[in-house]
């Protein structure tokens, strides 16, 4: 096998106007399905980018044979529920972020890897610019000296209130596009050593305009392959989860915290209330997210995920979230 195979599960924005395009330039990427909740949507995007197999489900992208690998660009609260679903159908998943919400969901996604021999990678597109691999040989030869602090400075805007970015109840926040090139654009790191002063730097080293999105697939499916490129285990989302647990304790709080205390109460946060109920042939999952956010169900129609929060029930239908009123004993008798 010269390729991988690829299926595309979920028909997002992103999916459409940024990834496709680039996988379709990558050498080692055969795009080889599309799945929507609608037929007709997988048919019509398969047209678009001259793909052989639309499905009008993803379970049935998932029982293909011939898909090696999934790009699952779904919204957040589902992204872990379908990356083990993949995985259990033996397909590899690069997963678009954040790929867990909860540390209790990192281990179950982690549990499933280890169990299938899975690949599976968290999709921060901008890992793959190098750029940071020449700031990390910066780091590494002393080239300015220790590290005592870094500073961003973050410049996008998310003015729609609709924007999954503003809604906490969909795992959003600014974070989800950090350190990104939107577009392939020529970029610059200035260096300073013992020699620079002021704002001057001592050299610059310029990047020619990269596709951050073709790099990744590229890379992705070159691991399938077998050759040595760099991979980054998921275990950096609980490193992710645990700073940005830190980064919200500290603006609430107006002081600093320990991020050694924070990642103790996240990774405590529910675990011991997880259980597994049999629902017919499918499994209810039903646990604590955290002491202030009730309870999440995993029940209803396939791939439907109900958050329980007070008086408000946030129910999601694969790509399309939508907002209910429920009481806690109308929810139990659903999953009954």
């Amino acid at each position: 096998m010269t390729k991988i195979r690829w299926g595309i599960l979920g028909a997002a924005n992103i999916a459409r106007t940024r990834v496709l395009p680039a996988m379709a330039l990558a050498p080692s990427v055969e795009l080889t399905a599309v799945a929507s909740r609608t037929l007709s949507t997988a048919t019509e995007w398969c047209a678009e980018f001259g793909i052989e197999r639309p499905y009008g489900s993803y379970e049935e992208l998932l029982a293909d044979p011939d898909i090696d690998a999934v790009y699952l660009p779904l919204p957040n609260q589902l992204h872990a529920l379908w990356s083990i679903r993949a995985m259990e159908a033996g397909k590899h998943v690069l997963c678009e972020k954040p790929l867990c919400l909860t540390t209790a969901e990192i281990d179950r996604v982690r549990e499933v890897r280890d169990r299938t021999g899975r690949h599976i990678e968290e999709a921060y597109v901008y890992r793959n610019h190098p750029q940071w691999s020449v700031v990390e040989d910066v780091l590494a030869d002393g080239t300015i000296g220790e590290v005592r602090s870094a500073h961003l400075t973050m410049a996008m805007q998310f003015l729609d209130p609709n924007d999954i970015r503003n809604s906490p109840e969909l795992g959003g926040g600014a974070l989800d596009y950090p350190l990104a090139h939107a577009m392939a654009t020529e970029c610059h790191l200035l260096i300073g050593d013992a020699t620079s002063y002021g704002a001057v730097p001592s050299s610059t080293i310029t990047f020619e305009p990269v596709n951050q999105y073709t790099l990744q697939a590229e890379r992705f499916s070159r691991f399938l392959l077998g050759e040595p490129v760099r991979t980054w285990p998921i275990e950096d989302a609980l490193s992710t989860l645990h700073i940005i647990g830190a980064l919200i304790r500290s603006a609430e709080a107006g002081s600093w915290v320990r991020l050694d205390d924070v990642a103790a109460d996240l990774n405590g946060a529910g675990d011991d209330s997880a259980q597994q109920l049999e629902h017919g042939d499918r499994v209810v999952a039903a646990r604590d997210i955290d002491s202030t956010q009730g309870i999440q169900v995993l029940a209803g129609t396939e791939g439907t995920v109900a958050e329980d929060r007070g008086s408000k029930l946030v129910v999601f239908f694969e790509e399309e979230p939508k907002m209910i009123n429920v009481d806690e004993a109308d929810l139990r008798r659903s999953a009954d």
